[in-house]
């Protein structure tokens, strides 16, 4: 029981720190909230926030460790989409969408797009956007949502790379900003 005690506590240290970096970095605000509950790192925009955290999924006998970023947003059309790497578990498309082949080819070959409406959804999601995705995330699993005006976007494992975290900083903010300018 030690030795997992000593590996927790330096897992919880290491994430604190890169977080603290951040914060610091991006000019946000970092909320320790101790061992046991997730902490929290907000950054304040002109309108609303983006909230970063972490949360824990059973799967199974296992739990997985996901980082995770929500921002609210306008969304007058309430246009949804969906956004997760390709696996055997995500051909069928979640309600209310259909599956949405981009005409980027790299994005097409190892992610899923579905949308609520695939006109208005290729106008919201360009080209630039795309490749950013397949730039922040080429190994690791993400999944990006934008529901009611919810936006949220997780990557699988808790992420301690602060260069990849501001960059995450980045995509979901120039995902939630585009989205304002455009809806």
């Amino acid at each position: 029981m030690g030795n997992f005690s000593r590996l927790f506590k330096s897992t919880y240290s290491s994430q604190r720190k890169v977080w603290q970096q951040l914060a610091y970095d991006i000019k946000a605000e970092y909320i320790d909230n101790g061992l046991f509950k997730a902490n929290i790192l907000t950054k304040k925009l002109d309108l609303g926030e983006i909230v970063m955290d972490s949360f824990n999924k059973r799967q199974g006998k296992n739990h997985q460790t996901f980082t995770r970023f929500k921002t609210e947003c306008s969304n007058p059309k309430n246009l949804q989409f969906l956004i997760v790497r390709k696996n055997f578990m995500n051909k069928k498309a979640p309600k209310n969408t259909e599956l949405i082949l981009t005409d980027y080819e790299a994005f097409d070959r190892k992610y899923r797009l579905f949308g609520s409406n695939k006109r208005d959804v290729k106008h919201l999601l360009n080209r630039k956007i795309f490749a950013k995705i397949i730039e922040q995330q080429p190994y690791r699993d993400i999944r990006i949502e934008l529901k009611e005006q919810n936006l949220e976007l997780q990557i699988a494992s808790l992420n301690k790379d602060l260069e990849q975290l501001k960059s995450l900083f980045s995509l979901i903010e120039a995902l939630r900003n585009h989205i304002e300018a455009d809806l």
